[in-house]
């Protein structure tokens, strides 16, 4: 792919990698960061279903993450099972004390 800006994109990895090592980033930590990176950007590819449910208050509105490779991907990236990834962008547990609300 050509770049209006003739940057070439191997290049400007290569020299990102080299100056992770030069600053003392061990291989380990140099692959976490590139799996975080780019779970990161798969998680911007996500998309959710909204439904309708009801419960003890009445109706609520909620969503359902969309089972897409991006998706599956960013939970495995980030070691993660699939539904515990979906689980995790689906519902909120508010800790007050000891108490989940």
């Amino acid at each position: 792919i050509d770049r209006r800006d003739d940057v070439v994109d191997g290049e400007m990895h290569r020299e990102m990698l080299d100056a992770m090592v030069t600053i003392g980033f061990d291989s380990q930590t140099i692959s976490s960061i590139l799996r975080l990176t780019t779970a990161i950007l798969h998680c911007g590819n996500i998309t959710f279903t909204p439904h309708h449910q009801s419960n003890e208050h009445g109706m609520s509105d909620v969503c359902s993450i969309d089972k897409t490779h991006s998706s599956v991907t960013a939970a495995r990236l980030l070691g993660v099972t699939y539904d515990d990834f979906a689980y995790a962008l689906t519902y909120r547990d508010i800790m007050a004390g000891d108490e989940s609300i």
